[in-house]
């Protein structure tokens, strides 16, 4: 809950320029690269279907495929090794079959689609610095802060371009220090904005997490997704309401959490246990239906799934959205927030927790259609 009233900071304007990519499988692809998600198949609702062109059937020398979607602007994302296709996977537009094979797809309208979001400060939000000082440009980009009273963080830290831990040395390194134990914690919060998407309504954080320093101090790593809808809005029917997908690993309990929007959070059937020195791949699927309005009068936020290290677990639980705050804008992202118990810190022993964030990526999009199958066979 503390993460809402930090987030009441924050001026949210930022829009970021979506990225066109693709991905090569069994068959050769045109069209862009893999941003690395999770392979979980989403539930067909929006009730279109992909055209194939040639039709499939048996021919007799290699042919070029090409995807059509039924909606105009829609991508396209496919499998040719028998899969299930989802968002994030590849997207395709034509393909050349050599050989015997069957096209997967489905389409959805992508809104926002940002790989490396940690390699840079672009989407950063630099809001409050620790005791009210000015941050720095160059080294302190840190966005928002708090404990209790006085017990503020003494330095609060958002590096870019980290080489060491990192798989492809664009790791983003983030801590806060105190110098007092309080009893709820000393938190720092970074929030990243991809921009407004009213019409989106699934949203996907995928991230890589390693512990950083004193990982036996860190209360919780939270890793929330998130989708504001402003009151003024005329692309959605859920204007003025609020979607924060809270989401955490609670370190004391070894378990990932769901905000329930009580204390405590609920807990998920799901393990979590970052250790120091090994990434841990992390990949959070939620979603909202336009106009649903069946949890006690508000729309609901529909956890979908969390996958960790390739295990997909399936979430299924529904919360209330809450209703936006006055004058915030539209935004879609999502954030990261360090609980830091600061067990044992004095002005002379200050405590600083901290982790590592690589290969993050965020997707919004569209209700996703139901897959389309396409055979084609070469004798």
């Amino acid at each position: 809950m503390i993460r809402r009233f930090l987030l009441s900071l924050l001026l949210l304007s930022l829009t970021v320029a979506c990225l066109a990519q693709s991905i090569g499988g069994g068959a050769s692809i045109s069209g862009g690269a893999s941003l690395g998600f999770s392979t979980m198949a989403l539930t067909g609702v929006n009730g279109t279907t992909v055209s194939f062109s040639p039709d499939p059937a048996t021919y007799s020398s290699q042919q070029t495929v090409t995807l059509t979607p039924t909606t105009a602007g829609d991508s396209i994302f496919c499998t040719t090794d028998g899969s299930t296709p989802t968002i994030g996977t590849a997207e395709c537009g034509t393909l050349s079959i050599a050989s015997t094979t069957t096209i997967n797809a489905v389409e959805a309208n992508v809104g926002k689609l940002v790989g490396g979001t940690q390699a840079s400060s672009s989407g950063w939000k630099p809001i409050c610095t620790p005791n009210g000082n000015a941050a720095s440009s160059t080294t302190d980009a840190s966005v928002a802060c708090g404990g209790v009273g006085t017990q503020q963080p003494s330095a609060v830290w958002q590096l870019y371009g980290v080489t060491s831990p990192s798989m492809d040395a664009k790791t983003m390194h983030l801590s806060v220090t105190t110098t007092a134990q309080v009893a709820s914690y000393t938190m720092a919060l970074f929030v990243w904005e991809a921009g407004a998407c009213d019409t989106c309504t699934y949203l996907t954080s995928d991230f890589w997490i390693q512990p950083g320093e004193n990982p036996a101090q860190m209360g919780n790593w939270e890793h929330d997704t998130y989708q504001f809808i402003a009151s003024n809005s005329t692309q959605s029917v859920d204007a003025g309401w609020d979607f924060m997908y809270g989401f955490q690993c609670n370190n004391s309990e070894g378990k990932f959490q769901i905000d329930n929007q009580t204390e405590p959070w609920a807990d998920t059937p799901i393990a979590c246990s970052y250790q120091p020195g090994v990434w841990t791949h992390v990949v959070l699927k939620v979603h909202r239906v336009e106009g649903d309005t069946s949890c006690s009068g508000a729309p609901c936020e529909y956890f979908d799934s969390v996958t960790v290290n390739g295990t997909t677990t399936a979430l299924n639980m529904t919360l209330p959205a809450t209703p936006l705050n006055s004058g915030w804008s539209s935004q879609t992202g999502n954030q990261f927030q360090l609980d830091c118990k600061g067990i044992g810190a004095t002005t002379s022993n200050p405590i600083t927790c901290g982790e590592y964030i690589d290969e993050s990526d965020f997707i919004a999009t569209g209700p996703p259609s139901a897959v389309s199958s396409a055979t084609y066979t070469i004798e």
